[in-house]
């Protein structure tokens, strides 16, 4: 009968401890990175808790923000949310690690919502704006609906470096939309114009009197006073002349801006 040796059985389970959890170690170390700009104090930070990336698509994410921090923070994250809940936790989630000052970049993957979300912050949005950002993430989505994460987070940071550059970026759902909406301006011009073409002109008031009176016959024609009343109506004290006046307030729409206490940013999204 072979003899049990416990040296070799507690080696073997040491060899398949390390080859089961030591990679995972390594890898949870390696999805949150950073890169601070020497020059501006601007951060480039990547935070993957969904494990999107592996090590070295991090490295690669991280390498292509480091030129936007020339002009504010650059965030990458990846959560697993709620629909509907991306939006705020983006904006939270950079004022936390910010402030409601500083400007700066952060673009987000919704695992829960599948949503790819881009939000230009406190200066940096008058250049990325709504519809910048929406363009932007348009032409990424069909990236992460593949799964590839990595190459959808750095086109997405190129593109943000082409607008602040003032290059212009594809933006063919925007074309497509404003084709659509002039074709429907035009199909309803077309139908007014031929409205007005084929009706008929409407009878002036005079002509409509005349038809009136043109076959009516009016006889004894007597007037009989039958009471006159008079009624008194004093003015009020407080009035002016009768007269009233009205203010009316305004109201101001910002597409694609979104205002916060003591911050503000433009955002834009797109489901995959």
């Amino acid at each position: 009968m072979r003899r049990f040796d416990i040296k070799r059985a507690f080696g073997l389970l040491i060899a398949v401890f390390l080859i089961v959890l030591l990679p995972v170690q390594v890898f949870a170390g390696d999805n949150v990175k950073s890169y601070t700009n020497s020059d501006t104090g601007y951060e480039a930070y990547v935070d993957d808790p969904e494990f999107l990336l592996t090590a070295s698509e991090v490295d690669r994410v991280l390498s292509s923000m480091k030129d936007l921090t020339d002009e504010g923070n650059v965030v990458f994250v990846t959560v697993n949310l709620k629909a509907g809940a991306a939006e705020r936790y983006a904006e939270n989630y950079y004022q936390d690690r910010y402030g409601t000052e500083a400007p700066g970049l952060i673009f987000l993957i919704d695992m829960g919502d599948r949503l790819l979300l881009l939000q230009a912050h406190n200066g940096l949005d008058s250049k990325i704006t709504g519809s910048k950002a929406n363009s932007i993430v348009d032409n990424v989505y069909t990236y992460a609906g593949d799964g590839d994460y990595a190459k959808c987070a750095i086109s997405v940071y190129e593109q943000c470096d082409d607008v602040l550059a003032g290059l212009r970026i594809a933006e063919p759902f925007k074309y497509i939309s404003n084709i659509f909406i002039a074709i429907i301006v035009a199909f309803l011009l077309g139908f007014m114009i031929l409205g007005i073409m084929t009706s008929t002109p409407a009878a002036s008031n005079k002509e409509i009197i005349k038809g009136l009176f043109s076959q009516l016959g009016i006889s004894n024609r007597n007037a009989n006073l039958i009471n006159v009343s008079k009624r008194y109506s004093p003015q009020s004290s407080g009035s002016s002349g009768g007269g009233s006046s009205h203010s009316s307030g305004g109201s101001y729409h910002s597409s694609g801006g979104h205002h916060s206490s003591g911050g503000h940013h433009s955002s834009g999204s797109h489901h995959f």
